[in-house]
């Protein structure tokens, strides 16, 4: 009996330690996927899918409420990763299959944690594609237009903020504001939103059957429309409602069509959405863009912090308050005191506000200090503009002296590649400047000289400085000309970033030189012939005297008197060869002339060693 007592009570103890282990079990896991969950959510990446371009103001706006949200105010960091569809200017199935193929492929590998689509062309695509592009992935709408349950199938991911134009709320405040008001014209256009908007206006206005007559200006262009409302009766108002292209297929965005027609209108224009609010029209029942970017943003920061989607509803209603301009106000005589209470006014003039004298010191002390600040940042201000006057004084100077200069002035890069060159190149070489620039001085080097000016341009790299360095440049019409070129280096703090230099013409003194290598090797030859000549004439005279002399008749003495005198006018040609020979001797002593060699003008044979 005790022994059943026992063993009963012990298989209790030992049941209840088990319950207790898996307790401690399952609260380790959980914790463990606690952990998980927040390191996922720590690096969380959100899908932006706008519907329509960037600069749209609408697209901003919703952009803008976004970021208040997943940006500034989010307790974990989100990556925004932001796709436009532009479905305004292209809307057709293959323009959006050829999007699903991108995206499918773009988001295969890295699937974004949750997707915010703005406006309807967005959602709808993303509901579209959410099995094949984004499987198991939460969906957050805001902008979409006409929302219906239906159109999401029973899709536990999908949740959102529906756009409600509150075009009756937008009528009332018309017939609040003008009483005498019998027709409304509506703009509008005849897209799939356009149509969409006008059945919704048919729906919302039952009740202002009797009070108004609408007129719909949906198949204009702007320029019939814009003729259209500049001669409408007083009785008349406008309604904006979307229009984004004309019967010809042109686009227009929502502020360009607002900028368009309201400001030709000869009466009171009023609208629904805020990105026409301050172009052009008097007001209205606003819906904002930016409100339902934040809301969205707040329903996507809920699901990255672990709340379920489906507990999350759909936002039928964001609040709308009517709000109006200033400036239209006053155009059509309308009252502040004749709005709805709560109303928001833009462009209100700035009103006289008092003001506590402390708060007021304090704001003055403010001003003090920001003054003394101001003046400090002024005299600084005052000292660098004298500074970079100066600086650009002295460059245009330079830059005078360089474009007035009959020498080429040139600056070289590391890379031996011209930086700057004077106009002067034009005149030397046939170049403009800005051909010149950025190319190689080894371009415009001939052959026989490249190695030698690759050798200069080491050397002035290396910090030498070199003077009245000879090279040949090649024209632009093909022909040699010659340069002397003095070349130093280029030091910025201590380190050589360049080569600066001075390039003077001097091809005429070189063919002038060549000219009189030619004239010295004529007289050379002239005087070798000069001697032979002499003894050519000399030796048959030689003959002729002996062969006279055997002859005593008076014919003889005739011949050898005749011979004399040739003999005589012989001697004078050899002194006349000796003074040639004394010209030669001074052109070899002068010009180097030795052994047939051209003479090399003194001038050369003083810079011949830095010849390039």
């Amino acid at each position: 009996m005790h022994d059943d007592t026992a063993q009963k009570s012990y298989r209790k103890a030992r049941s209840l330690s088990e319950c207790r282990c898996r307790l401690l079990l399952v609260l380790i896991l959980a914790a463990a996927l606690s952990c998980c969950q927040t390191v996922t959510a720590e690096k969380a990446d959100v899908l932006i899918l706008h519907s329509y371009h960037p600069n749209m103001d609408m697209v901003q706006l919703e952009q803008d409420g976004i970021e208040s949200v997943l940006r500034e105010g989010a307790p974990i960091a989100v990556e925004l990763r932001i796709e436009h569809m532009d479905a305004k200017r292209i809307e057709n199935e293959a323009y959006f299959d050829h999007l699903a193929d991108l995206y499918r492929y773009k988001y295969a590998s890295t699937p974004p944690d949750v997707i915010i689509t703005c406006d309807d062309p967005a959602f709808k695509f993303a509901l579209v594609h959410h099995d094949d592009i984004f499987p198991d992935i939460p969906i957050v709408f805001c902008g979409v237009n006409y929302f219906s349950t239906d159109c999401m199938h029973n899709d536990s991911l999908v949740t959102g903020v529906v756009e409600t134009l509150d075009i009756a709320g937008t009528l009332a405040l018309a017939e609040h504001l003008h009483p005498s008001v019998s027709q409304v014209v509506v703009v509008n256009d005849g897209t799939m939103t356009g149509v969409a908007n006008r059945k919704r206006l048919l729906e919302d206005t039952e009740g202002f059957r009797g009070r108004f007559e609408f007129v719909f200006l949906d198949n204009m262009t702007i320029p019939e429309i814009r003729e259209q409302v500049a001669h409408l009766p007083k009785t008349s108002i406008v309604l904006l409602l979307s229009y984004n292209q004309d019967p010809n297929g042109v686009y227009y965005a929502y502020e360009d069509a607002v900028d368009e027609i309201a400001p030709a209108s000869s009466v009171p224009v009023y609208g629904v959405f805020e990105t026409y609010l301050g172009r052009g029209i008097i007001g209205g029942m606003i819906v904002s863009s930016r409100e339902q970017g934040r809301v969205a943003g707040g329903m996507a920061l809920q699901i990255l912090e672990g709340e379920d989607v489906s507990a999350i509803p759909v936002v039928r209603t964001v609040e709308q308050r009517p709000a109006f301009d200033q400036i239209e106000l006053d155009r059509f005589g309308i009252a502040g005191t004749d709005l709805p209470a709560g109303s928001t006014v833009i462009n209100r003039p700035v009103s006289t506000v008092e003001i506590p004298v402390d708060i007021a010191a304090v704001g003055i002390s403010g001003v003090i200090g920001l003054l003394a600040i101001i003046l400090v940042l002024k005299s600084d201000i005052k000292k660098r503009k004298r500074i970079e006057e100066r600086l650009r004084e002295s460059e245009e100077k330079f830059r005078g002296l360089a474009q007035r200069s009959f020498d080429m002035i040139f600056t070289l890069d590391t890379g031996q590649n011209f930086t700057y060159v004077s106009p002067a190149v034009e005149k030397i070489a046939g170049y403009r400047p800005e051909y010149v620039m950025g190319k190689s001085c080894l371009a415009f080097t001939t052959d026989p000289c490249r190695s030698k000016v690759r050798d200069i341009f080491t050397r002035v790299l290396a910090g030498e400085s070199l003077e009245g360095l000879h090279t040949e440049m090649r024209r632009s019409d093909g022909t040699v000309g010659y340069l002397e070129i003095d070349a130093s280096p280029i030091v910025k703090s201590g380190v050589i970033v360049g080569v600066q230099g001075v390039a003077h013409d001097v091809t005429e003194r070189r063919l002038m030189q060549l000219r009189q290598r030619e004239a010295y090797a004529r007289i050379e030859t002239n005087i070798e012939q000069f001697a032979i000549l002499g003894d050519h004439i000399r030796n048959p005279l030689q003959v002729i005297l002996a062969l006279a002399g055997f002859d005593e008749s008076e014919s003889s003495e005739r011949i050898i008197e005749q011979v004399r005198q040739i003999d005589a006018i012989v001697t004078e040609l050899d002194s006349g060869w000796i003074e040639s020979e004394n010209v030669r001797q001074f052109l070899r002593r002068n010009y180097g002339l030795e052994g047939g060699d051209l003479p090399l003008p003194p001038d050369d044979q003083e810079t011949g060693e830095q010849d390039a």
